[in-house]
């Protein structure tokens, strides 16, 4: 008789099988780079992990406490050495190993004020991996507007930076609010920022009255005290502890920001909704009035393939869900709009093709198998792109070429002696760069023979060179010396003697005498 109990072998086998599919299964970290021939390069904005693994990460991400690269070697005992401020980071307040997260989730600096260190310091926000920015024994006794001695970090945050706010404990009693700092700024501003909101409580809201903001008169201040934002006045959803901020004296109300919200259709014409929320397949009015006579409605922020509007701007095939059912991200409705994407799911601009910074989630855009195939860079509608002289094969901006900068992934495009080659000379005269004889290392901002010295050697502008200059492909020769912007035979008379028309059959009359003097 054959045993339906579990022996310890198959139990084991089982677990090994379930351990090899979740291995097998589980989401692998990002590379963020590709490999062109023997070489691994990481794209702009990443650096490669400090192990030598073909990984990359964002350089905010490295000795932050947590393991991003597979092998771990963005964290661990080198750390201890690593220089924070050298990174736009501050040290943790512990001195352990790790540098403290200033940035937002879209790498933007969270209090953009002239080192703004104490900001980040018991503000209700673990931007330390072992929590020491919060401590309760610091942030029990720290004064929010004081000071404390850190390392300065040289931040580019932007070229002007608004004063810096005052802080002040949070309000109410017990433990915890008096060891968290708050903005005076956003004391009733609608905002819970304290623990049990003690911010926006309706005895201290009364007392100060609703935030101020740059737009004015941001808020609405119910009865009770409580400070509202007023697009939250006739939404249908009572906010007030009376519901004072709706009723009928809506009716007869302008909706608040009447650029964005407007009555509801029919009914008792007390309830205002987002324009961007009418006919996108949500009812968000009694009776659902938004969503009747949808098929000629013009849609705010465009219609979606699926026909309901769309509730946002959109953009089609980007990877994001505009639409709220989806459609705007079908991979059968994206595979018939565009192929830039190799899975057809995708659309990008073909300017951003092979530009260092993968756009498809299939990293198609930055294959280096295709970008080794294109033989020229995509058109760009603002500048001229270039292919990178070096091994990989990505496109950069002409003006970018020989500027100080690496921006080809392997930095070929400071190579020196690519730098003092005619193909980089003619690439930095597009962009109107030149060097000079006196100092061929030197570019300066000019044209070549275009009757303006800018060399103080007067090189650009010697005679027998212009003589034996090509002009750039948008100008043309004059006088056989100097050119000019046009081109030759294209009916339009570029030069002073009409000289670039001439023998072309059209019906200029033409000198074809030489000036007396140069230009």
């Amino acid at each position: 008789m054959r045993s339906n109990q579990m022996t310890p072998i198959m139990a084991l086998l089982l677990v090994f099988i379930a351990f090899s599919f979740f291995e097998a299964t589980r989401g692998t970290p990002a590379v963020n780079g590709v490999r062109y021939g023997d070489k691994f390069f990481c794209f702009h904005g990443f650096k490669q992990c400090h192990g030598g693994i073909e990984q990359c990460i964002e350089p905010s991400r490295e000795c932050d406490g947590v393991e991003d690269c597979i092998d771990g070697s963005d964290e661990g005992t080198r750390c201890a050495f690593f220089d924070c401020p050298s990174v736009e980071r501050y040290d943790c307040p512990s001195g352990a190993s790790f540098c403290m997260n200033v940035s937002d989730g879209n790498g933007y600096w969270r209090y953009p004020y002239q080192d703004p260190y104490k900001y980040y310091l018991c503000d209700g926000i673990n931007d330390c991996a072992d929590g020491s920015d919060e401590d309760p024994g610091f942030c029990g006794t720290y004064d929010c507007a004081a000071n404390v001695s850190h390392r300065v970090v040289e931040s580019r945050i932007g070229w002007s930076r608004p004063p810096p706010p005052r802080r002040m404990p949070c309000p109410g009693a017990g433990s915890t609010n008096s060891s968290r700092c708050v903005l005076e700024s956003n004391l009733c501003d609608g905002v819970a920022h304290c623990p049990g909101a003690s911010d926006e409580s309706d005895n201290l809201c009364k007392q100060r009255g609703c935030a101020r903001s740059k737009q004015g008169n941001a808020h609405f201040q119910c009865p009770s005290g409580r400070c509202l934002d007023r697009n939250l006045l006739c939404d249908g959803n009572p906010d007030c502890p009376d519901a004072s901020d709706e009723g009928s004296w809506c009716a007869t109300a302008e909706c608040p920001d009447p650029d964005g919200r407007v009555k509801c259709p029919g009914g008792d014409n007390q309830t205002c909704i987002f324009k961007g929320n009418f006919c996108d397949d949500v009812p968000h009015c009694p009776n659902g009035t938004d969503e009747v006579g949808c098929d000629t409605y013009p849609c705010y922020f465009g219609r979606c393939p699926s026909g309901i509007c769309a509730s946002q701007p959109k953009a089609r095939c980007d990877g994001i869900k505009d639409c709220r059912d989806g459609s705007d991200e079908d991979p059968e409705f994206c595979r018939t709009r565009c192929s830039a994407c190799k899975d057809g799911r995708q659309c990008t601009a073909e300017s951003t093709w092979c530009d260092g910074v993968q756009d498809c989630e299939d990293g198609s855009d930055e294959d280096p198998a295709f970008c080794a195939s294109q033989e020229a860079c995509p058109e760009s509608p603002f500048f001229r792109l270039v292919k990178c002289p070096g091994q990989a094969r990505t496109c950069i901006y002409s003006a970018f070429i020989c500027n100080g900068i690496e921006d080809c992934l392997d930095g070929s495009d400071e190579n020196a002696t690519f730098c003092a080659s005619a193909e980089a000379g003619r690439i930095m005269e597009a962009s109107s760069r030149i060097r000079c004889s006196s100092d061929w290392t030197e570019v300066i901002s000019g044209s070549y023979c275009d009757g303006n010295e800018d060399c103080a050697d007067g090189s650009d502008e010697n005679a027998s060179f212009c003589q034996s200059y090509t002009c750039l492909p948008h100008k043309v020769k004059c006088y056989g010396t100097w050119c000019v912007d046009g081109g030759r035979c294209d009916g339009r008379r570029d030069c002073p003697d009409g000289s670039d028309e001439a023998g072309c059959g059209n019906l200029f009359t033409v000198s074809l005498a030489a000036p007396s003097s140069s230009p």
